[in-house]
């Protein structure tokens, strides 16, 4: 009977194991550009059941690290493990960089044109491989750190490509480039001031004044560049959501990752913060 017991019980985990791998599959693609050093690849992960003929909107998990480094974490293991394809009905999407991402194009490397690379490279390939929305109002950005600085770039110096971007624990209010490999890729000063996140929310308030497109969920290291941030937004009128919680590690497994998708995906439209 103890035997029977334990061969049922065997035979159930090795079912849930074979359900469990089947279920959010990572499926993984490689491009070569002309606009990075080396292959890149491309991580996927769609929703369980998804309907013919529905287009989805894209979620798109940044890298904070260059290549498959995993010293942060693996952002799709996080993904998976939160099942926010399935939870938000969205096709999450994070692609690899050859060199440090910070989301810029290099003045005079034509292999580290990063923000080409994305726009020209990664967003077409997805979207002419998956059903998904070809339009502003389906493609998000997330990030932290570096690609926290990126999913905002990004999207204000693309308002017209992008709906939403949420960062955590980002150097936002960053003003050289003389940390994090910053130089490696931005190249020099004038370029870098093309990317300056307050110089382009400056920029672009007027044109994110109609609806919450930008969110803010709290630090880990970067309490006082997340809080200033904050505060250029409130005095320019930009609607954006905002939590100043911290975050016990600087990882992308450290928790931050569901609410910031919650926030962003689940916009009302109006101007919010929460302390919490």
């Amino acid at each position: 009977m103890k035997r029977t017991l334990c061969s049922i019980m065997l035979l159930i985990s090795l079912l849930s194991s074979a359900e469990e791998e089947q279920k959010s599959k990572i499926i993984e693609h490689q491009i070569n550009s002309a606009n990075q050093s080396e292959p890149t690849k491309i991580y996927v992960i769609v929703p369980d059941i998804m309907k013919q003929g529905e287009e989805y909107k894209v979620l798109y998990l940044l890298p904070v690290e260059m290549k498959d480094n995993h010293v942060f974490g693996n952002a799709m293991e996080v993904a998976r493990k939160l099942d926010l394809a399935n939870r938000y009905n969205v096709i999450c999407v994070f692609p690899t960089f050859s060199d440090w991402p910070w989301y810029s194009d290099h003045p005079g490397n034509p292999k580290i044109k990063q923000e080409t690379y994305f726009l020209k490279d990664v967003v077409p390939y997805i979207e002419n491989k998956y059903p998904v929305i070809k339009k502003r109002e389906g493609r998000f950005l997330v990030g932290f750190s570096k690609s926290g600085w990126g999913a905002f770039t990004l999207l204000l110096r693309n308002t017209d490509v992008f709906e939403g971007a949420a960062a955590w624990d980002a150097p936002l209010t960053m003003d050289g480039i003389g940390q994090w490999e910053a130089a490696n890729v931005f190249g020099d000063m004038v370029n870098f001031g093309k990317y300056r996140v307050t110089s382009l929310l400056s920029e672009n308030a007027d044109k994110l004044k109609g609806k919450i497109r930008l969110v803010l969920t709290g630090f880990s290291y970067f309490r006082e560049s997340t809080e200033k941030t904050h505060e250029i937004m409130e005095k320019l009128g930009i609607p954006h959501k905002y939590e100043m919680k911290q975050y016990p590690e600087h990882k992308w497994s450290s928790e931050w990752l569901g609410r910031s998708v919650d926030l962003l995906l689940g916009s009302t439209g109006k101007n919010e913060k929460n302390n919490r």
